[in-house]
Protein backbone atom coordinates (compact mmCIF):
# COMPACT_ATOMS: atom_id res chain seq x y z
CA UNK A 1 0.00 0.00 0.00
CA UNK A 2 0.97 3.64 -1.29
CA UNK A 3 1.88 5.65 1.83
CA UNK A 4 2.70 8.98 2.71
CA UNK A 5 4.42 10.83 5.91
CA UNK A 6 2.53 13.51 7.91
CA UNK A 7 4.06 15.29 10.87
CA UNK A 8 2.58 16.72 14.32
CA UNK A 9 3.40 18.90 16.66
CA UNK A 10 1.42 19.27 20.09
CA UNK A 11 1.61 22.17 21.94
CA UNK A 12 -0.29 23.16 24.84
CA UNK A 13 -2.24 20.74 26.98
CA UNK A 14 -0.96 17.91 29.40
CA UNK A 15 1.57 15.28 28.13
CA UNK A 16 1.41 12.83 27.49
CA UNK A 17 -0.72 12.90 24.82
CA UNK A 18 -1.92 10.44 22.25
CA UNK A 19 -3.19 10.68 19.14
CA UNK A 20 -5.62 9.01 16.55
CA UNK A 21 -4.30 9.40 12.71
CA UNK A 22 -6.53 8.69 9.94
CA UNK A 23 -8.75 6.94 12.13
CA UNK A 24 -6.07 4.51 13.01
CA UNK A 25 -4.61 4.79 16.75
CA UNK A 26 -1.29 2.77 15.82
CA UNK A 27 0.46 2.00 12.80
CA UNK A 28 2.74 -1.27 12.44
CA UNK A 29 6.06 0.48 13.92
CA UNK A 30 4.87 1.99 17.18
CA UNK A 31 2.17 4.35 19.10
CA UNK A 32 1.35 7.65 17.55
CA UNK A 33 2.41 9.27 20.82
CA UNK A 34 4.42 12.28 22.40
CA UNK A 35 4.45 16.13 21.60
CA UNK A 36 5.88 15.57 18.14
CA UNK A 37 6.37 12.70 15.34
CA UNK A 38 5.74 11.18 12.04
CA UNK A 39 3.08 9.00 10.84
CA UNK A 40 2.81 6.91 7.87
CA UNK A 41 -0.37 7.32 6.14
CA UNK A 42 -1.90 5.31 3.71
CA UNK A 43 -3.28 6.43 0.36
CA UNK A 44 -6.31 5.03 -0.38
CA UNK A 45 -9.69 6.49 1.31
CA UNK A 46 -9.88 5.65 5.13
CA UNK A 47 -13.11 7.32 5.59
CA UNK A 48 -15.06 4.31 4.35
CA UNK A 49 -14.03 1.92 6.95
CA UNK A 50 -10.61 -0.14 7.56
CA UNK A 51 -9.68 -3.50 9.34
CA UNK A 52 -6.73 -3.74 11.24
CA UNK A 53 -4.18 -6.86 10.86
CA UNK A 54 -0.41 -5.83 10.61
CA UNK A 55 0.89 -9.53 11.34
CA UNK A 56 -0.41 -10.84 8.44
CA UNK A 57 -1.66 -8.59 5.63
CA UNK A 58 -1.18 -4.85 6.50
CA UNK A 59 -3.98 -2.16 6.93
CA UNK A 60 -6.46 -3.48 5.03
CA UNK A 61 -9.06 -0.85 3.86
CA UNK A 62 -13.00 -1.22 2.43
CA UNK A 63 -12.38 1.39 -0.31
CA UNK A 64 -12.99 0.50 -4.31
CA UNK A 65 -10.46 0.85 -5.37
CA UNK A 66 -8.24 0.75 -2.37
CA UNK A 67 -5.97 3.67 -4.22
CA UNK A 68 -7.49 5.59 -6.89
CA UNK A 69 -6.00 9.63 -7.70
CA UNK A 70 -7.99 12.36 -5.93
CA UNK A 71 -8.12 14.72 -3.02
CA UNK A 72 -7.38 12.83 0.58
CA UNK A 73 -8.27 14.09 3.54
CA UNK A 74 -6.02 13.14 6.57
CA UNK A 75 -7.54 13.95 10.17
CA UNK A 76 -5.51 14.10 13.70
CA UNK A 77 -7.12 13.96 17.18
CA UNK A 78 -4.64 14.30 20.34
CA UNK A 79 -5.79 13.80 23.37
CA UNK A 80 -4.05 14.75 26.74
CA UNK A 81 -3.43 13.52 30.71
CA UNK A 82 -6.32 15.05 31.06
CA UNK A 83 -8.91 13.82 28.45
CA UNK A 84 -8.86 17.08 26.41
CA UNK A 85 -9.31 16.57 23.08
CA UNK A 86 -8.06 18.91 20.12
CA UNK A 87 -7.92 17.97 16.80
CA UNK A 88 -6.89 19.04 12.85
CA UNK A 89 -6.78 17.81 9.20
CA UNK A 90 -4.59 18.16 5.74
CA UNK A 91 -5.28 17.60 2.44
CA UNK A 92 -2.59 15.93 -0.14
CA UNK A 93 -3.73 14.74 -3.82
CA UNK A 94 -3.21 11.34 -4.51
CA UNK A 95 -1.53 10.78 -8.06
CA UNK A 96 -2.09 6.90 -8.65
CA UNK A 97 0.24 5.33 -11.70
CA UNK A 98 -1.27 3.13 -14.05
CA UNK A 99 -0.18 0.80 -17.25
CA UNK A 100 -2.60 -1.80 -17.91
CA UNK A 101 -4.82 -2.16 -20.81
CA UNK A 102 -8.88 -1.79 -19.83
CA UNK A 103 -7.85 0.04 -16.56
CA UNK A 104 -10.64 2.70 -16.21
CA UNK A 105 -9.66 6.53 -15.11
CA UNK A 106 -12.84 8.53 -13.05
CA UNK A 107 -13.40 12.17 -15.28
CA UNK A 108 -11.91 14.76 -13.54
CA UNK A 109 -8.73 13.06 -12.32
CA UNK A 110 -4.66 13.16 -13.27
CA UNK A 111 -2.74 10.03 -13.66
CA UNK A 112 0.75 9.00 -14.29
CA UNK A 113 -0.37 6.57 -17.07
CA UNK A 114 3.27 5.01 -19.07
CA UNK A 115 5.04 8.04 -17.60
CA UNK A 116 3.21 10.72 -18.42
CA UNK A 117 0.41 12.62 -16.47
CA UNK A 118 -3.12 12.79 -18.30
CA UNK A 119 -6.60 13.76 -16.94
CA UNK A 120 -9.72 12.30 -17.57
CA UNK A 121 -12.09 14.75 -19.00
CA UNK A 122 -14.75 15.45 -16.31
CA UNK A 123 -18.26 14.02 -16.50
CA UNK A 124 -16.45 11.24 -18.51
CA UNK A 125 -14.89 7.96 -17.81
CA UNK A 126 -11.71 6.99 -19.57
CA UNK A 127 -10.07 3.47 -20.66
CA UNK A 128 -6.97 2.65 -21.31
CA UNK A 129 -6.94 1.01 -25.00
CA UNK A 130 -5.11 -1.67 -26.51
CA UNK A 131 -1.61 -1.05 -27.98
CA UNK A 132 -1.39 -0.78 -31.97
CA UNK A 133 0.83 -0.63 -34.42
CA UNK A 134 1.59 1.20 -37.90
CA UNK A 135 4.61 1.02 -40.18
CA UNK A 136 5.85 4.19 -38.37
CA UNK A 137 4.84 4.33 -35.07
CA UNK A 138 3.81 2.64 -32.07
CA UNK A 139 0.24 3.57 -31.17
CA UNK A 140 -1.33 3.79 -27.80
CA UNK A 141 -5.70 4.29 -27.39
CA UNK A 142 -7.66 5.77 -25.05
CA UNK A 143 -11.75 5.33 -25.04
CA UNK A 144 -14.35 7.09 -23.59
CA UNK A 145 -16.40 4.47 -21.79
CA UNK A 146 -19.77 4.55 -22.94
CA UNK A 147 -19.36 6.46 -26.04
CA UNK A 148 -17.07 4.16 -28.30
CA UNK A 149 -15.21 7.62 -29.20
CA UNK A 150 -11.14 6.64 -29.20
CA UNK A 151 -8.29 8.82 -29.49
CA UNK A 152 -4.96 7.43 -30.48
CA UNK A 153 -1.54 8.88 -29.18
CA UNK A 154 1.82 7.92 -30.36
CA UNK A 155 3.23 5.76 -28.22
CA UNK A 156 6.84 7.64 -27.76
CA UNK A 157 5.49 11.67 -28.05
CA UNK A 158 1.96 11.28 -26.95
CA UNK A 159 1.27 13.73 -29.83
CA UNK A 160 -2.38 12.54 -31.66
CA UNK A 161 -1.88 10.65 -34.71
CA UNK A 162 -5.96 10.21 -34.91
CA UNK A 163 -9.38 9.73 -33.40
CA UNK A 164 -12.66 7.41 -34.12
CA UNK A 165 -15.94 9.29 -33.41
CA UNK A 166 -19.23 7.31 -33.16
CA UNK A 167 -22.06 8.28 -36.08
CA UNK A 168 -24.27 9.72 -33.26
CA UNK A 169 -21.53 12.27 -32.32
CA UNK A 170 -20.67 13.04 -35.93
CA UNK A 171 -24.61 14.00 -36.78
CA UNK A 172 -24.07 16.40 -33.39
CA UNK A 173 -27.20 14.31 -31.69
CA UNK A 174 -28.69 16.39 -28.42
CA UNK A 175 -28.24 15.13 -24.89
CA UNK A 176 -25.01 13.72 -25.54
CA UNK A 177 -21.71 14.78 -23.76
CA UNK A 178 -19.74 17.00 -26.55
CA UNK A 179 -17.03 14.16 -27.39
CA UNK A 180 -14.91 15.86 -29.54
CA UNK A 181 -14.05 18.80 -26.90
CA UNK A 182 -13.58 15.95 -23.90
CA UNK A 183 -11.08 14.17 -26.58
CA UNK A 184 -9.45 17.78 -26.57
CA UNK A 185 -9.31 18.22 -23.08
CA UNK A 186 -7.22 14.56 -22.91
CA UNK A 187 -5.09 15.87 -25.46
CA UNK A 188 -4.54 19.17 -23.93
CA UNK A 189 -3.89 17.47 -20.78
CA UNK A 190 -1.11 15.33 -21.60
CA UNK A 191 1.81 16.06 -18.97
CA UNK A 192 0.11 18.68 -17.47
CA UNK A 193 -0.18 18.36 -13.51
CA UNK A 194 -3.38 18.12 -11.81
CA UNK A 195 -4.80 21.55 -10.81
CA UNK A 196 -4.80 22.59 -7.40
CA UNK A 197 -6.90 25.06 -6.72
CA UNK A 198 -9.93 23.22 -6.05
CA UNK A 199 -11.89 25.11 -7.98
CA UNK A 200 -14.68 24.45 -10.87
CA UNK A 201 -15.26 21.35 -8.73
Amino acid sequence: MPTIPVRWNVQGGQAPYTLVIDHETRDEHRDDVGSSGTAQVGCADASVGTDFSWERYGRMYDANPMVDSGWKTVNAVVTDANGDTAQASTEFYVLLTVGDVNHQMRGGETYRVYGRLMTAPKGTTLEIGAIGFTQDSTIQTFILVGTGATVLLNADTYEEVDRWLPEVTRAGAEGQIDINKALNQLVDSIGKPHDLSRTGQ
